[in-house]
Order: structure tokens, then sequence, then C-alpha cells
């Protein structure tokens, strides 16, 4: 009887591991939805400015819409927003990002993904290849580790 119980609750287990993963995966595109703070950053094998890192502000909303607004060296404001586009059937999931800035339009190609409870993207600016990592050593690329920002 216990080896049989035993054997059920694996079978029930092997059943639930898969649409766990499922759901969160597919949950990707709700769970980024929201206020964001900059934890990390990095950009042509440099890390950012403090004034970037402190006030870099990034906003996902759920119809495909997002802002970024940050101070820059010498306290000049710098604002983007546009639309992103997520492919949540990659691995890690992709984003694809169409900005406007004061200085024209930019394209961004790149990753995103949870460690723990930050949100980690890679992104390639215009026609550079979509970064396969978490790494930002090109000028074309960078790499931002945020965290959700407190209500």
């Amino acid at each position: 009887m216990l080896r049989l119980t035993c054997v059920t609750l694996a079978l029930l287990l092997l059943t639930l591991v898969p649409w766990a993963q499922a759901a969160d995966e597919t949950d990707i595109a709700a769970k980024i939805v929201g206020e964001w703070r900059m934890v990390e950053g990095m950009a042509g094998g440099r890390p950012p400015p403090d004034e970037i890192k402190e006030s870099m502000r990034l906003w996902f909303e759920k119809d495909g819409v997002f802002r970024v607004e940050s101070k820059g060296p010498g306290g000049a404001e710098m604002k983007q927003n546009g639309k992103y586009k997520l492919n949540k059937e990659t691995k890690p999931v992709q984003i694809d990002i169409d900005a406007k800035t004061e200085f024209g339009d930019e394209k961004y190609r790149g990753i995103l993904e949870f460690k723990g409870e930050n949100l980690r993207m890679c992104l390639a600016r215009g026609d550079a290849a979509r970064p396969a990592d978490f790494t930002a050593d090109d000028e074309d690329r960078f790499y931002v580790e945020m965290k959700r920002a407190p209500k």
C-alpha cells in the first residue's frame, strides 16, 4: 500500500511540474508589468555613471507600452517611451523594443529573464545581433538588472 501511494504521488508530481513551469513561463508578460529600478548595469564593458544608476526607472505596461526615465551626467533628464514585444517561446525570453527619444527612434533586440525577484535584460542597439547571454562588452550592447520599485 505504501509503495502504491509513493508511486501515485510521484506520478502526480511529474504531471504538475511541467504545468507549473509552463504557467511560470507564460506569466512572464504579466510578471514584468510595473515599475523597476536599476540595481546593476553595464554598457560597453563599463558600469553606468552613478547618476543614471541611481535615477533610472523603467515601466512596463500590460498593453506593450514602456517608458524609461533617468538623469544623465550633470542632471540632464533622459526619457524614452515606445512599444515592446515578447517572444515567450524562446529561452531566455526575447524582447524587441521600438523606442522614441528626443534624438529620434531607436530599435533594440534583446533577452530577459528573472534572477530571483530581479529582472535581467541584455539589449543590442540597432542592427547589432541579439545577445545570446547577459554580458555587455560590445559598444552596441547593454545589460541591466532591475528590482521592482516599492509601492
